[in-house]
């Protein structure tokens, strides 16, 4: 219909994860690559592959599991202050929001019961 011939590429066409079509012979280059070291590492992979989070870590006397490098720590201790303010201050803004309704509900009820 439009100029293509053969079709290529629908949904049966076995590919891999390259996109390129597998051919029979495609298998054997297939075993090679998933065996060495040359392998490509998938995105997910790359990740962690330098990553041994593993080693940064050691059991303190109480069994739970503590990082050895103290930048962690500090940091994980950072993101739990500046959690700790951000639900304090929304609960200060909710109880003054709650206040200021509460003031003109009574407002009100003093003004229509003087009439």
């Amino acid at each position: 219909m439009y100029g293509v011939v053969g079709g290529g590429g629908g949904f049966n066409a076995p590919s891999t994860t390259s996109g390129r079509r597998r051919n029979p012979g495609d298998e054997e280059e297939d075993e090679e690559e998933e065996g060495g070291e040359g392998r490509v590492l998938e995105a997910w992979e790359r990740a962690y592959a330098d990553d041994r989070s593993w080693e940064a870590l050691q059991e303190d006397e109480s069994g739970l599991l503590r990082p050895i490098d103290t930048k962690t720590l500090v940091h994980a201790q950072y993101r739990r202050r500046l959690l700790l303010r951000s639900a304090a201050a929304a609960a200060a803004r909710i109880q003054k929001g709650l206040i200021r309704y509460l003031y003109v509900v009574i407002d009100l009820s003093r003004n229509l019961a003087g009439e």
